[in-house]
């Protein structure tokens, strides 16, 4: 009787759901070409999704998408947050932009619509983009990447 009721105490301790932790490891890297973003002026899309990891727990990430007739643009330092990576823009507190990585494809969520202010012409917007997991590969560049503008501003918590 008292084995159960031990028993009973340990799973009532454990939460109904604990969210797996994203390895960033699995995920860095550079996506291009959302297949969904091929809507564009041009009829060619130029989508590009850069993760590039900084500790266990964060990464550096840079997207630039052409989505129905606009461009969104965002940089910054991501934060794990379940199966997600979620981060702020600096020039926009009420913006947060997650990426899903999750069923072979990232997709994107800005909630509300609020990075699309500062991030995306009128017409725009992230979550109308997604980037197939295939689409994944070594980012080659990174020397480039490190020296860029967009990489320091990150680093000193400015980004986007």
């Amino acid at each position: 009787m008292r084995s159960w009721w031990i028993a009973g105490l340990v799973l009532l301790s454990i939460p109904a759901f604990a969210a797996a932790s994203l390895d960033i490891d699995s995920v860095a890297g550079l996506y291009t070409d959302a297949p969904s973003n091929k809507e564009t002026d041009s009829g060619k899309a130029n989508n590009v999704l850069e993760v590039v990891k900084l500790s266990p727990t964060t990464a550096y990430v840079r997207t630039h998408l052409e989505v129905r007739t606009a461009i969104c643009s965002y940089w910054g330092v991501m934060r794990t947050d379940g199966d997600t990576l979620a981060g702020k823009d600096a020039n926009n507190p009420k913006c947060e932009l997650r990426l899903h990585f999750s069923g072979g494809k990232v997709t994107f969520e800005d909630e509300g619509y609020r990075c699309r202010q500062t991030s995306c012409g009128a017409t725009g917007a992230f979550g109308y983009a997604e980037f197939s997991a295939k689409s994944r590969r070594p980012i080659t560049y990174m020397k480039r990447l490190l020296a860029s503008r967009q990489y320091r501003e990150a680093m000193q918590g400015r980004g986007n």
